[in-house]
C-alpha cells in the first residue's frame, strides 16, 4: 500500500516530498529526448527521467516522442522507415541525433529512476530485453496502450507498470474546455483538449488495470486533479505520477495534495525550487 506522505514544514509556500521527473529530460533548455537533455537532469539532481519509444525499421528501440520524425528533426517520415543509425545521423536539435534506448540506459545508468513510455505496441518485447538484463537498473514502463502493458507484464511478471490516464471520467470534459482557453499561452493546447475529449483512458479504469497488474503507480494528467482524485489514487493503494507541471507553485500545490512525483519540462525550474526548501528545513 501507499504510504500517505507527512508534511513537515507547516504553512511553508515550497515543497519538499515530491519527486521530480525531467520530461522528454531537460526538454524546455535542451531538444527533447537527447542525449544532452537527459544529462542535463542528472546534473540537476532529479530524481527520474521519463522519455518515449519507438522501434526502428531495423528493430531498435528509439528515444524519440511521436510516430514521425516531423516535428523533431529537419527530415520527414514515420519514425519505423528509418534505421536506427540513420535516426542517430538526423538533427533532432542543435545537431544531436534521435539516440537508442541502449545509448540511454549507457547514460543515465543507476543515476536517475526511468520511467520509459513504450509508444508503439511492436516496441514492448525489445524495450524489455534492453532493460532485464542490466542489474541495478531502476525503471518502470508506461503507456496509454494498455494492451502494452498487459504484454510486458506477462513476459517480465518482475515489472512495474504504470497506466496512463488522463483522469476521472466526470472530469475530463470540463477539463478539456479549460485546457482550449489556454490557445496561445500553453504550448499544444488545443491538441491536448482534443485528446482530452476522446480519451478512453479514464482513472477509474486505470485503478482497474493497476489493480489487476500490481502496478505500484498510476500516471495522471495535471489538468483533471484533484485532492478528491489524488486521494482515490492512494485509498487504492498506488502512488501518483502527474504530468506535466512546470510551474513551481502548482508542484507545490501538487506536493501538499499528497503527489509523489511530477513530471516537467523544467527541472531546472522545479528541481532548485524544492532544494531551497529543504535547506531551510
Amino acid at each position: 500500500m501507499v504510504e500517505i506522505k507527512t508534511h513537515t514544514i507547516a504553512g511553508h509556500g515550497g515543497f519538499i516530498l515530491v519527486k521530480i521527473y525531467g520530461h522528454r529530460g531537460a526538454s524546455a533548455e535542451l531538444p527533447e529526448n537527447t542525449l544532452p537533455a537527459f544529462q542535463r537532469v542528472i546534473d540537476l539532481g532529479a530524481d527520474g527521467v521519463e522519455f518515449d519509444v519507438h522501434l526502428s525499421s531495423d528493430g531498435v528501440p528509439v528515444v524519440i516522442h511521436d510516430d514521425t520524425v516531423d516535428r523533431t528533426t529537419r527530415a520527414i517520415g514515420p519514425v519505423n522507415s528509418f534505421t536506427a543509425e540513420e535516426l542517430g545521423n538526423l538533427d533532432a536539435g542543435a545537431g544531436y541525433g534521435v539516440p537508442t534506448l541502449r545509448e540511454v540506459l549507457d547514460l543515465v545508468g543507476t543515476s536517475l529512476h526511468l520511467n520509459i513510455e513504450i509508444k508503439s505496441a511492436e516496441a514492448g518485447q525489445a524495450v524489455i530485453d534492453e532493460v532485464v538484463p542490466r542489474l541495478g537498473l531502476r525503471w518502470a514502463i508506461s503507456s496509454f496502450d494498455w494492451e502494452v502493458l498487459r504484454f510486458v507484464r506477462g513476459q517480465c511478471p518482475g515489472a512495474d507498470v504504470w497506466p496512463l490516464t488522463f483522469g476521472p471520467r466526470d472530469s475530463i470534459p470540463a477539463a478539456a474546455d479549460r485546457v482550449a482557453a489556454m490557445d496561445g499561452i500553453y504550448p499544444n493546447a488545443l491538441r491536448m483538449a482534443e485528446k482530452l475529449r476522446r480519451t478512453r483512458n479514464v482513472l477509474e479504469d486505470a485503478l482497474d488495470l493497476a489493480r489487476d497488474l500490481k502496478s505500484s503507480t498510476v500516471s495522471v494528467n495535471q489538468f483533471t486533479l484533484t485532492q478528491e482524485s489524488i486521494d482515490a489514487v492512494h485509498r487504492a493503494g498506488f502512488a501518483t505520477f502527474v504530468w506535466t507541471v512546470n510551474d513551481p507553485q502548482r508542484a507545490s500545490q501538487l506536493d501538499r495534495w499528497g503527489v509523489d512525483s511530477v513530471c516537467t519540462d523544467e527541472p531546472a525550474v522545479v528541481v532548485p525550487a524544492r532544494s531551497s526548501v529543504l535547506s531551510v528545513a
